[in-house]
């Protein structure tokens, strides 16, 4: 169960990066 939940986290950290990264290109 602890490996299923940090895999579930560390896939959400990994998407918010994403997004953060599409953003502050958009900002330039």
């Amino acid at each position: 169960m602890a490996d299923t939940s940090q895999d579930l986290t560390f896939t959400a950290f990994r998407l918010i990066q994403c997004c953060s990264s599409r953003l502050y290109t958009l900002q330039i």
